[in-house]
């Protein structure tokens, strides 16, 4: 029997996946390496679970993979609803299926960064995810490699930097479903940064989340800013127009560039882009105003129209 590699990622966190999660393998690419996300159960015997002793760890149970000798006592998560059913999971076993040349360092020197970005794809993807009571939360943990022979089991020795896995996010406040995750885990491994304007709305929700209304406005029109001058660029392009570049120079502010969308026959998703997403905008900036959760959450979600219209993540 060759040597199967295996690894049981911490991955202890103050965030909810549903039910269907459970049980589920998911396959993606680390870099150039071929892994499956295996996540565990639900006890088959839950109901019987549940009458005797409650909403406890128990009710979660290793996923059904060949590692031999895998502690008993793990705590794989726990329960915190049925028959909704929504779970905190601590654990999930990563299976290598390429052993290539150095996969130990591209596994323990990324697998951080993956995590991180795939975590930043279910924030988007679920979107209008509005709350006060959750600040921004850090899931840490770590990642042990361990290669097995039929019933032989060995630890691979970590000796790179990076020994603990760090994921600063907002709060998710919405279940992370099934099929949320697989889209997210699947963009994560195609190894890319997150456009600008995505990495602004990420930064209005934080701000948004941690009632800094104005930084939340101003961040959203941002990513406003950097969605249309795309869009412009991509339609100028398209008609071959020369000097695209010191054209756009000249319509600098946003109110400037839905002119030029006007002017380019290019069709926004509302006609009241002043008075929802600019004049709190402007307010903020030159004026002070303060402003409220309902305003931040009004100019965010008319942003996101912007950004799914003309710059979609997920295609």
């Amino acid at each position: 029997m060759e040597n199967k590699i295996y690894g049981v990622l911490d991955f202890e966190n103050e965030f909810y996946f549903s039910g269907d999660v459970l049980g589920s393998c998911i396959e993606t690419k680390l870099k150039n390496i071929k892994i499956k996300l295996h996540f565990p159960l639900l006890n088959p015997n839950i109901k019987e679970q549940l009458k005797n002793s409650g909403f406890h760890s128990k009710n979660i149970t290793a996923p059904s993979v060949y590692f031999p000798t895998l502690n008993p006592d793990i705590d794989w998560g726990q329960l915190f609803s049925y028959p909704n059913i929504t779970v905190q999971i601590n654990h999930v076993i990563l299976e290598i299926l390429d052993v290539s040349e150095n996969f130990e360092q591209t596994i323990f020197t990324n697998i951080d960064n993956f995590l991180d970005l795939v975590f930043k794809y279910c924030k988007i993807i679920s979107r209008k995810i509005y709350t006060n009571d959750n600040k921004t939360i850090k899931a840490s943990g770590s990642l042990h490699l361990y290669s097995i022979n039929e019933n032989n089991v060995s630890k691979i020795k970590n000796t790179y930097l990076k020994n603990c896995i760090e994921i600063n996010m907002s709060h998710i406040d919405n279940n992370v479903t099934l099929e949320n995750l697989s889209l997210a885990i699947k963009y994560a491994s195609l190894d890319k940064d997150l456009p600008l304007e995505y990495q602004l709305i990420l930064k209005s929700y934080y701000d948004l989340e941690n009632s800094d209304y104005r930084g939340a406005v101003i961040n959203a029109n941002t990513a406003l800013e950097v969605t249309l001058s795309k869009k412009i660029l991509l339609s100028l392009e398209s008609i071959s127009f020369p000097n695209s570049e010191n054209l756009l120079k000249s319509f600098q502010m946003v109110s400037r560039k839905f002119e030029l969308l006007k002017l380019l026959n290019i069709d926004i998703p509302t006609s009241d882009y002043s008075n929802k997403i600019i004049n709190p905008r402007n307010n903020a900036v030159h004026k002070g105003d303060f402003l409220n959760k309902e305003i931040a959450s009004t100019v965010i979600s008319e942003v996101e129209k912007y950004l799914d219209t003309f710059s979609p993540l997920i295609t």
